[in-house]
């Protein structure tokens, strides 16, 4: 598991490691070394820098750069230095670096351009010439090294309207958590970590590895039946909205993932549409009102919590008049493990409390309009925090949530899990759905914490997203595709942990 923190925890470390010995002014010495050894093609290189210490990383590049022969040229965005980062920018002065104020150039000139404009610590927007300076950097056909984070970039959340895109962000010491969620995909092609002998102290997350799962994929016995492996249900569907297809993928993503019996439960009007396209899965009907949308029944419903290893409510539910007395019931009634997903979460909205009445292990896989209808907090509220906000959520109601986005935010609230896979191929309808239907076949064979669990699933079905691109294009995949793609995600999964 890699491990990631945010800004204000690197900070304490920063200052921990200082008070314990390592100077300042070595930390950057050794940063600016870590960085050079990055890359090997300079070339014609500019270093772009701010004021802050992160700009002092980049004189230390300048001068080992000038060392090793490499044509190097600062520019500076002002003339003004943190006290350790001017130490070694009048170095740079004496041994003959060119230097000087950024006053809008072009850099097409340079094969290499080094932005060390912002740090981790920056907030806000740019404006005026640092502005001007990354659309620069951004117009160059240069190959671009951030140094730490993508100048622009929020630390802690990956957010940003203007930001250095990168062919390589070298991040010092640890990773920050916005090195993974928010833009910070489309900013770096690359993202390495480099190590300078920083002690983390306080909190930090994991980011999950095939390693992590070894136990939740290994080989079966022979000596096994369907059984070992659990009856899951998957209860959606209604007339007006009846996701025959939809169902039927998501029980075939279940028994993928690796159940052994996935039983699909949906109201009577829209049997003759669901069955056809049903396959190796079984269909439980329950009655439905005139509307076709789903009625309450309460032999039916225990039937199904008696028997279901793993539970998941909402895909393609619509909003049924008894759908909330469904969702209640099932939250207050059953002991497995339930998945509450798309409309599930939205009844679940008119009456979050219900929560606190739950007799199972819940997991919400919410995006973040969802959470927004879940917690209250805008969008931009979410997108600004969407650790904490996930965290506080599952602390409050005592259930996992999974947020869902470029990096799935896996949480108990009290600790919290990174899975960074994926492709903007799932950017299609019904990606969501998959990820349920994996994520109930997954926690039907697992017999690990429910947090890593759910962060396994959220890892495969990444990593079966990435294949089906590979495969068939970010463009022309859908959702399907990724379903196809889980025996060989597995495999991938098994191999790397092995490696």
């Amino acid at each position: 598991m890699i491990t990631a923190v945010s800004c204000s925890t690197m900070r304490e470390s920063d200052l921990s490691t200082i008070s314990n010995g390592v100077p300042a002014r070595e930390l950057m010495f050794r940063a600016g070394k870590a960085v050079v050894k990055c890359y090997n093609d300079y070339g014609k290189t500019a270093i772009v820098c701010g004021t802050g210490n992160n700009a002092g990383d980049g004189y230390v590049i300048a001068l080992l750069l000038k060392r090793k022969g490499i044509d190097v040229r600062l520019f500076l965005l002002e003339k003004k230095y943190s006290p350790d980062g001017e130490h070694y920018y009048n170095q740079c002065v004496a041994e003959g670096i060119r230097t000087s104020v950024y006053a809008c150039e072009t850099l097409n000139e340079f094969d290499t351009i080094i932005d060390c404009i912002f740090g981790t610590g920056y907030r806000g927007e740019p404006n005026g010439i640092y502005k001007k300076a990354i659309k620069t950097i951004n117009e160059s056909n240069a190959f671009v090294i951030s140094v730490d984070i993508n100048s622009g970039l929020n630390g802690d959340c990956g957010q940003g309207d203007v930001y250095v895109k990168s062919s390589l962000t070298v991040c010092i010491g640890a990773f920050k958590t916005g090195h993974f969620v928010g833009k910070a995909k489309d900013a770096a092609k690359k993202i390495i970590n480099v190590d300078i002998g920083i002690r983390i102290i306080g909190k930090s997350y994991g980011v999950v590895e095939p390693s992590d799962f070894q136990e939740i994929f290994k080989e079966r016995k022979r000596d096994s039946h369907k059984g070992v492996f659990g009856t899951t249900s998957i209860i959606g569907g209604c007339k007006s909205y009846p996701g025959a297809v939809k169902l039927a993928l998501l029980g075939k993503a279940a028994l993928r993932a690796g159940c052994g019996v996935t039983r699909i439960i949906i109201p009577d009007s829209i049997y003759n549409a669901v069955s056809v396209a049903v396959r190796e899965e079984t269909i439980c009907v329950l009655p439905s009102n005139i509307d076709g949308n789903m009625k309450f029944d309460k032999e039916i419903l225990d039937n199904a919590m008696n028997d279901s290893r793993v539970m998941a409510i909402g895909i393609g539910w619509g909003r049924g008049e008894n759908n909330r007395t469904v969702l209640e019931y099932v939250i207050k009634n059953y002991t497995g493990k339930l998945i509450i997903d798309a409309d599930g979460l939205n009844v679940l909205s008119e009456n979050v409390d219900v929560l606190k009445e739950k007799k199972c292990e819940i997991v919400l896989t919410p995006h973040v309009k969802e959470m927004s209808r879940l917690c209250g907090k805008s969008v931009n509220e979410i997108l600004s925090a969407p650790i904490a906000t996930a965290e506080e959520f599952s602390l409050l109601y005592g259930v996992t949530v999974a947020l869902k986005g470029v990096t799935t935010i896996v949480t108990d609230g009290k600790n919290t899990l990174l899975s960074d896979t994926g492709s903007a191929g799932m950017a299609t309808a019904g990606s969501g759905d998959v990820l349920t239907g994996i994520m109930t076949g997954i926690l039907a064979i697992s017999n690990d914490v429910l947090l890593k669990s759910v962060a396994a699933a959220t890892y495969i079905n990444g990593i079966s997203g990435q294949l089906a691109a590979d495969k068939n294009t970010d463009i022309g995949m859908i959702s399907g595709d990724t379903i196809d793609m889980i025996p060989e995600a597995i495999k991938y999964c098994r191999i790397k942990a092995n490696q």
